[in-house]
């Protein structure tokens, strides 16, 4: 837990630009370890609600999704890297803009 939080501030510290940082889980829904602050401002979603059970792919842009996927896949099973930087992609508000 102690590591999750540092990685909550450093994070935090970089997160005043239009940029979202998640760590997940390389599960099948993606679940959310931690997640920048700032995706309250620039997706309208509350940290907690990640941290409760709202999945990342779950606001993946549908047009996006196959790509992460692939993205992810290539990475975590192929490379069996343990981080990874995607290209970029479209998260879907809350507001569903």
């Amino acid at each position: 837990m102690i590591e999750d939080e540092k990685i909550i501030g450093f994070l935090d510290r970089l997160s005043h630009g239009p940029l979202v940082f998640f760590k997940r889980k390389a599960d099948e829904q993606w679940t959310v370890l931690a997640i920048s602050e700032n995706v309250n401002d620039l997706c309208g979603y509350a940290r907690q609600q990640f941290l409760d059970g709202l999945h990342h792919r779950e606001i993946i842009h549908p047009e996006d999704i196959q790509r992460i996927v692939q993205e992810m896949t290539f990475y975590t099973d192929v490379q069996r890297a343990t981080q990874y930087r995607h290209q970029p992609y479209r998260i879907i508000h809350r507001d569903g803009s």
